[in-house]
């Protein structure tokens, strides 16, 4: 889980899939959703550091505007986080508002605000500010609230071929209030993301993406996968990627940063069990660093992005075991579990990492509360580098 100083740039975005809110459609009614997640999380290490405590009840609203002028929309989240506990390092968790004496609150924050414009049949553009959900400029959503960039987008379709094209010159963490602009070395910079996406008639996916921060850092991105239809409730998927990054001038706290990331993984499915195998491996002279700096939290898009763990460290071989079921006894169960390990050096000595998964969701499947979901992840991690880590983390969500 390699960290490196990051910084951002210019972008403009993509499709239906930018925000959890979807783009330009049209309305003739105002549409809104109330949202609530319980979220608690415990980090614990066997040694060293201190302890990461921390609970929250999270409430999201989103509001979308009927179309005016058969052309415009504007959408509002609004996000309230409740502590309901903290303890230990509780600042370290990402879940809580850190305050200025280093002690956590509550807090309430516009999520998203934009302006949607259908510029032409199959042309849109959002402006504002905007959960992002692309794979080299993302918001996830792992903890009570997701972050958010202040961006310009444009969007665009033909056939099965999804463009974009992102600005951004600001960004906010998950916890935070405000937004920051990308500033490093006492300049500022932008991020730029272009791309697009095209899916094939026989199943082909192929999606590119480029990114570029002025004097700061650029990146590519490719993915490609494939779905063979092995009939009977079976088939197999074959998914591939390729991250390449490289410092673009003297903003980059290493100017000499160059840093590769490649993933495979193949899926077998059949019926209600699915088994992955994937394997990543990090080239160049560096760990391959995903993010932009600043407020930018970015994650990578690989397999081997999982609960605690990136195995994105300098010259790192990793594989992954993963087995998924849904339980046909039980509606609205299922579950996985993946055992993963990663191996690179630190000077002329091997260090080993190892992260085991359980995760385990079971959503009502009717009654007066159907939909509603509670979530257990936990992740048991041992390393040579640093201490041994138990985490667990409980989700309860609910749409009204």
């Amino acid at each position: 889980m390699a960290n490196f100083p990051k910084t951002l740039v210019n972008s403009a975005v993509l499709v239906a899939s930018i925000a959890t809110v979807p783009f330009v459609s049209a309305a003739d009614e105002a549409e809104f959703s109330l949202s609530t997640r319980t979220f608690y999380f415990n980090r614990d290490f066997r040694e060293g550091p201190e302890d990461r405590v921390a609970m929250a009840q999270a409430f999201r609203a989103d509001y979308m505007s009927p179309t005016f002028a058969e052309r415009l929309r504007v959408g509002l989240t609004g996000l309230v986080n409740i502590k309901l506990d903290g303890r230990n390092n509780d600042a370290g968790t990402d879940v809580l508002r850190v305050e200025s004496d280093g002690g956590t609150t509550s807090s309430a924050k516009i999520g998203q605000a934009f302006v949607d414009l259908a510029i032409a049949d199959g042309v849109d553009v959002r402006v504002g500010r905007v959960i992002m959900g692309l794979p080299l400029l993302n918001d996830p959503d792992i903890r009570s609230t997701p972050g958010a960039h202040q961006v310009a987008m444009l969007t665009g379709s033909v056939d099965s071929a999804e463009f974009y094209a992102v600005y951004s010159d600001e960004a906010r963490t998950r916890s935070d209030l405000s937004f920051e602009e990308f500033t490093s070395n006492g300049e500022d910079y932008e991020i730029v993301v272009v791309g697009g996406r095209y899916t094939a008639e026989n199943g082909l996916g192929v999606h590119a993406s480029y990114g570029y921060a002025d004097d700061y850092q650029r990146q590519i991105y490719l993915n490609t996968n494939y779905t063979f239809d092995l009939g009977d409730m079976r088939s197999l998927l074959l998914d591939f990627y390729h991250y390449d990054g490289e410092a673009e001038g003297n903003l980059y706290s290493n100017p000499d940063y160059n840093s590769t990331m490649t993933n495979i993984a193949a899926r077998y499915s059949m019926g209600n069990l699915k088994l992955l195998a994937s394997f990543q491996t990090i080239g160049g002279d560096d760990a391959y660093d995903f993010g932009w700096g600043g407020s930018d939290q970015t994650l990578h898009t690989t397999w081997q992005s999982i609960q605690f763990n990136d195995f994105n460290r300098d010259d790192e071989d990793s594989w992954q075991l993963r087995a998924d079921y849904q339980f046909p006894n039980v509606p609205g169960l299922s579950g996985w579990i993946r055992h993963a390990e990663g191996t690179y050096e630190v000077g002329t000595t091997e260090v080993d990492e190892t992260e085991t998964n359980v995760d385990v969701t079971y959503t009502l499947p009717d009654g007066s509360l159907q939909g509603m979901s509670f979530r257990v992840r936990y992740a048991h991690i041992e390393a040579d580098a640093y201490s041994d880590i138990d985490e667990l983390r409980l989700m309860m969500n609910y749409t009204f």
